[in-house]
């Protein structure tokens, strides 16, 4: 009856439960960035990652043959020749994952089965005898949302429907505990915002943000690359 009618202790539970909800708020808002990054990268890499890869072979050449004739090159052509390498790796990664392309109604379909899974599965805020297996079903909910399997999606948010985790903010009672997941959890806060301001001022996010029509843009890039293979070929 006292931790019913315990001002401080609702006040603390009511505190665990609205950060709470504001930590998954954050989280689906980075994993939604991170997955716009990841889709850029791989329709880049899909579209002119071959072109680029035949530019810098042709460049990388081109260094070796001046680079025997002029030591003064062979710094330049070691360079040259381990960025090929970083590019080459980054291009095979990005083309060997098969990401379906879904509709904008598809999309937006699965987006908000993640969003509402994500909130039933985050281990943050599940009780914490359930941590284990939520984090479990929270890195399988993840993969599937960032390689577009919709129905994986669909099939975990019907499993959680069926099978809820208890949240922390139901399970705890003692105010001691309640104080530090408190702290806790305006830290994890705190932490995803920078995060995501960090994402949000990265080169790569604010070089997608300008772009209008990413097919477009696409065809350009391919356009110039196609001309610059010619002129080292």
């Amino acid at each position: 009856m006292e931790q019913a009618t315990d001002p401080e202790l609702s006040s603390l539970k009511a505190e665990v439960s609205r950060l709470e909800n504001q930590m998954n708020e954050l989280f689906i808002q980075k994993a939604t960035l991170e997955k716009l990054i990841q889709k850029y990268n791989h329709e880049f890499y899909l579209a002119v990652g071959d072109l680029l890869l035949k530019v810098n072979q042709l460049r990388i050449e081109k260094l070796k043959d001046e680079s025997i004739s002029n030591p003064g090159k062979q710094k330049e052509y070691a360079e040259a020749q381990k960025e090929f390498e970083e590019f080459n790796f980054q291009y095979r990664d990005n083309i060997s994952h098969d990401i379906p392309h879904l509709s904008q109604e598809s999309q937006k379909i699965m987006k908000s089965n993640f969003r509402k899974a994500s909130l039933m599965c985050h281990p943050d805020s599940v009780a914490d005898e359930f941590k284990e297996e939520a984090s479990r079903l929270f890195n399988e909910l993840k993969t599937a949302y960032d390689s577009n399997n919709e129905s994986k999606v669909a099939s975990l948010l019907e499993y959680l429907g069926n099978n809820k985790f208890p949240k922390k903010s139901d399970t705890i009672t003692d105010k001691d505990r309640l104080r530090f997941t408190v702290n806790y959890y305006r830290a994890e806060v705190q932490k995803l915002k920078q995060e995501i301001g960090m994402i949000k001022r990265s080169e790569i996010y604010q070089h997608i943000r300008s772009i209008g029509d990413w097919g477009v843009y696409f065809s350009h890039i391919k356009k110039q690359l196609e001309i610059e293979v010619a002129r080292l070929g």
